[in-house]
């Protein structure tokens, strides 16, 4: 099964591996392992939740489509169409 998977938690790319805070880190890893390919349907972390994102995603099967830079809650409520 291929399974797509979209949050508010921001994800960031560094040196080719996929880094997400540890308390979504770990159900990603473990849904990723039931699944034949996982798409991250995320926004990119910036500023202070770039700090947050220190748990990697090792699995392979996992792929990542960047939403861009988190704007505020409001901003993508009005602006839906731009994702």
């Amino acid at each position: 099964m291929k399974l797509a998977f979209y949050y508010h938690i921001p994800i960031i790319e560094k040196s080719g591996k996929l880094l997400i805070p540890s308390y979504l880190g770990v159900f990603l890893a473990s849904l990723s392992s039931q699944v034949s390919h996982l798409n991250l349907i995320m926004h990119e972390a910036s500023g202070n939740d770039i700090i947050a994102c220190d748990f990697e995603l090792i699995n392979d099967n996992v792929t990542w489509h960047n939403l861009g830079l988190k704007s505020p809650a409001w901003h993508r409520a009005i602006f839906h169409i731009k994702y």
